[in-house]
């Protein structure tokens, strides 16, 4: 099931300690439990997470609006972030109760994934649904270590966002696969499946098609790179530049990630960085081995 968490972040002003989300989502994804809302508090400090009981109570659960009140009021340049949803990752086992869990977010990316044989190709229909093959790097442009991991396209993502990812196959089953981040997800002709990542750091990502395929299955692999979201904003406008994708001042401000950045960097950034400009700023990151993921 693809995520459905949001979150809202209040400043502090010294006397405020009552504040509302809106409990919107479906009837069978309503915020009814306790657990469905974490309250953490961001300081300079260092940020935390409030106990329920001891830090704050809830009002309105099951109803339209839910009430948070703070046992304390937040301080002058203290931010409450509320996030409330159904959608609770690291409950059980490796990441130990419900106190350690997360809600995850609804994606603010989509990422379009389709098969063939034998390379992938990808599309990004937030942002003007720009498109390109990824293809396995020939021996001679890459590492010995890297061989048959490294591609000449990689998919790019912001770190910290929640990515729905939808995958079909243009010819014969493939199977979109990255360890490191828990996926497997098949892409099948005529048929959409979907799934979904967070990546919490940057980083570079590798993976590889796990559907027998033909002659060339072992020559399709899957590189992700991770980055933050101000050089992802700027990758992406590289790229609308790349393909003569022409965005309206106002189609930007609704892009995802990248909308809420405008007017700064990014706005100005807009096409005056070239494709190879953005790659090459982001060559001097070392590929990671990942931690795990927050994942489907």
């Amino acid at each position: 099931m693809i995520p459905d968490g949001k979150r809202i972040v209040a400043e502090g002003d010294g006397a405020a300690t009552t504040f509302t989300i809106k409990n919107d989502f479906p009837e069978s994804r309503r915020v009814v439990r306790p657990e469905h809302v974490i309250v953490e508090i961001e300081s300079p400090a260092g940020d935390r997470r409030l106990r329920r009981g001891a830090g704050y109570s809830l009002a309105g659960l099951g109803e339209s609006d839910v009430t948070v009140t703070l046992k304390q009021p937040l301080a002058v340049g203290e931010r409450v972030v509320i996030t409330a949803g159904r959608s609770l990752v690291g409950a059980n086992g490796l990441f130990g109760g419900a106190e350690n869990a997360e809600i995850a977010l609804a994606p603010s990316v989509t990422l379009k994934v389709v098969g063939n044989q034998w390379n992938w190709t990808y599309a990004y229909p937030d942002f003007g649904d720009f498109d390109f093959i990824s293809n396995m790097m020939p021996k001679e442009k890459t590492t010995p270590a890297l061989y048959r991991f490294e591609v000449d396209n990689r998919v790019v993502v912001p770190v910290g966002e929640t990515v729905r990812v939808t995958t079909t196959g243009s010819d014969v089953i493939h199977s979109w696969a990255l360890p490191n981040f828990g996926i497997k997800i098949d892409a099948v002709p005529g048929r959409i499946n979907e799934t979904w990542f967070k990546a919490d750091r940057e980083g570079v990502y590798y993976g590889q098609c796990s559907e027998i395929c033909g002659v060339k299955h072992s020559a399709m692999p899957i590189g992700v790179e991770v980055v933050s979201r101000e050089a992802f904003c700027n990758w992406v406008r590289a790229r609308q530049s790349e393909y003569g994708i022409e965005r309206t001042e106002e189609q930007r401000r609704a892009e995802p990630v990248c909308g809420a950045m405008m007017p700064a960097a990014v706005a100005a950034a807009d096409t005056s960085l070239t494709f190879a400009e953005a790659e090459s700023a982001q060559s001097e990151q070392t590929p990671a081995a990942a931690e795990p993921a927050k994942v489907n």
